[in-house]
């Protein structure tokens, strides 16, 4: 009779949570940092008033929208699906929310 190989660990950092970056973000100080911050968010919105804060918020999303990975995949398949598009304007659909919001 053989006795049976133990079994294989992973790898020492897969215990502790693979990289730093994903420790980091489980950890309490991140949650409370991060609490902090849209707490003062939140304060300064209601400081403004919900007109001026509904302003800042939509300049900061039309700023931070275009470099999200979810709108290059988006606008990849638009010009996959329309190319007559791409010909015309590369950056019609982001130019015509502008002025329907308000932006121009």
């Amino acid at each position: 009779m053989s006795d049976p190989t133990p079994p294989r660990r992973p790898p020492r950092n897969r215990w502790r949570g693979n990289t730093f970056g994903e420790r980091l973000v489980r950890s309490d100080a991140f949650y409370r940092l991060s609490a902090s911050i849209l707490r003062a968010l939140m304060g300064t919105a209601r400081r403004f008033g919900r007109e001026r804060a509904e302003r800042v918020a939509l300049r900061l999303v039309h700023a931070i929208g275009p470099l999200t990975r979810e709108n290059r995949m988006a606008a990849a398949a638009i010009a996959a699906a329309f190319p007559e598009w791409r010909a015309a304007d590369p950056c019609k659909s982001q130019t015509e929310g502008r002025k329907n919001n308000r932006l121009a």
